[in-house]
């Protein structure tokens, strides 16, 4: 994002206008009257028409996905999917996510599954490509149109049904499966090894380590205030 800011600046989206002119005196005329700056409506445009060009070729692949996750060899697989993690606060500064029980697995099939995966992140490209165009065309904002360019694929990368069928991978990278499906009816063991994971990311508050005796015969270092001096240079005065 940092990074996509500072190449912004580079892209000249605005030219200086020819008849904003200051006289002599420095007084420059109204910029409700003059603008200052003009838009450079072919730099504009052709930032329009590459977010277009990436909307399109992201929807074309996701068509090609929907229809490998239909014809797969396993796609009449029956699977237990776990539910989707539940919106938190950051920090640990809300209370901890409520743990999932069996009844929360969604039982389907592995093609069902990817099928409604590709239609989720298809839906999810229209609101920020929505969103950049308005800001463009209503507010002439259009570093949204380069950042959303950019962005859309990259996260895309993340997406498990992306990950099997364009890039080849059988996992999640970590030795699991892409989605954290189950292959049969998950027990009290899956569960219960669900909700650790789920929670293992979270930071546990750090403790104050316990002073020993040990720790009290051990040098240490005590820091002074300017009016205080150490107990042995007032004996020796």
């Amino acid at each position: 994002m940092p990074a996509m800011l500072l190449i912004s600046r580079k892209i000249e989206f605005t030219v200086p206008n020819p008849d904003y002119i200051c006289d002599e005196d420095g007084v420059c005329p109204d910029v409700k009257d003059v603008p200052k700056d003009l838009n450079n409506t072919e730099i504009i445009e052709k930032a329009q028409m590459g977010l277009m060009c990436v909307a399109v070729l992201m929807m074309t692949m996701f068509y090609f996905i929907y229809g490998r996750t239909k014809a797969g060899t396993d796609s009449k697989k029956k699977v237990w999917v776990p539910p989707k993690p539940k919106p938190a606060l950051p920090f640990n500064m809300g209370p901890a996510p409520e743990p999932i029980t069996i009844d929360d697995f969604k039982e389907t099939t592995l093609g069902e599954h990817e099928a409604d995966l590709v239609k989720e992140q298809a839906q999810g490209l229209i609101f920020p490509i929505a969103i950049a165009y308005f800001m463009s065309l209503k507010f002439n904002v259009h570093v949204s149109l380069l950042m959303q360019g950019v962005m859309l694929p990259v996260n895309c990368l993340d997406s498990g049904v992306v990950k099997k069928y364009m890039l080849g991978s059988k996992n999640n990278g970590e030795g699991e499966t892409l989605y954290n499906e189950l292959y049969s009816k998950p027990t009290e063991a899956d569960v219960k090894a669900f909700n650790e994971k789920q929670s293992a990311g979270a930071e546990a508050a750090p403790e104050t380590p316990a002073v020993t005796d040990t720790d009290k015969d051990e040098p240490q270092v005590v820091e002074l205030k300017e009016d205080e001096e150490p107990k042995e240079s007032k004996k020796s005065k």
